[in-house]
């Protein structure tokens, strides 16, 4: 038995957290948009056990203790984004290895369980609270409010089909971050996602992701300098939270511009992932 699922990496650019008694309504409020990059989970049936320690770990006692299904297994995944930069690679990476196990093993869970399931385990682990929500089902978001999928609720935007350009720069930890510095932010996250509703485009978002940033004090030094080159080449930039990593949404046709004004940064192009994560 096989089963492969991917699910998109996700980019924050504001947030305010909103704590509850459970785990299933806590979550948080907030903007941010779905990539065509992310993490691919292969699962297969084994003699025994061989899966990465920490999440992927987590989510498969989770699985099993609601499925009582207990086959040992092999996971395996495709990072195709780094840990520790903004981009939700935990959730992404929990939500794709619930989908390749209920795949695999045929246990034919609702999708929605299934995400709810990789929402509580992020919650838990402190190792994000809106990514499993968001890119459960893709696009260029606002979180209305919080929880996992099936408490949580998003608001679609428009984005069409812009170019998307991202530059790693520094790894943050969420965990620290979230004990550390919560407090001051949260009434500023609600106030921004008032205003993009407001005005609800992307170079609202991008004005109010860097905002916030400054304001959460997570820009460092070279993050400064690449988001000053884009502004000089007359191109917007947002922050994706929580981490190290500078963006661009823009025209298809602005992409090569963007691209060379952050040359010194290894950016990556890509786009917004519309489909949210799935089986594969």
């Amino acid at each position: 038995m096989r089963g492969a699922a991917f699910c998109p990496a996700h980019v924050t650019g504001f947030f305010g957290v909103e704590e509850s008694g459970s785990a299933a309504d806590t979550g948080s409020v907030g903007a941010g948009f779905s990539i065509q990059r992310g993490v691919t989970t292969t699962v297969e049936d084994a003699g025994h056990d061989a899966v990465r320690p920490g999440m992927a770990q987590y989510v498969l006692e989770e699985f099993r203790r609601a499925t009582g299904v207990s086959t040992p297994v092999h996971m395996s995944h495709e990072m195709g984004v780094p840990a520790g930069y903004g981009l939700g690679s935990s959730g992404a990476l929990a939500l794709s290895a619930l989908y390749a196990l209920d795949t695999a093993l045929g246990t034919r869970m609702p999708k929605e369980s299934l995400a709810m399931m990789a929402h509580i385990s992020e919650v838990r682990l402190r190792t994000g609270l809106g990514d499993v929500l968001a890119a459960y089902h893709g696009g260029f978001e606002i979180r209305v409010r919080p929880g996992g999928p099936g408490r949580g609720i998003i608001r679609r935007l428009e984005a069409g089909d812009p170019a998307v350009v991202v530059a790693c720069l520094s790894p943050l930890s969420t965990s620290d971050f979230l004990r550390d510095r919560m407090g001051i932010l949260n009434g500023m996250g609600g106030r921004m996602v008032a205003e993009l509703d407001r005005h609800p485009d992307m170079g609202t978002f991008q004005r109010l992701s860097m905002e916030f940033a400054r304001k959460a004090g997570t820009i460092t030094p070279q993050m400064e300098s690449g988001a000053s080159a884009l502004e000089r080449a007359g191109y917007p930039c947002g922050v994706a939270m929580l981490g190290g990593t500078i963006f661009s949404m823009v025209p298809q046709d602005d992409a090569g511009g963007v691209m060379e004004a952050l040359r010194p940064y290894d950016p990556v192009l890509t786009g917004i992932d519309h489909e949210g994560a799935r089986a594969i």
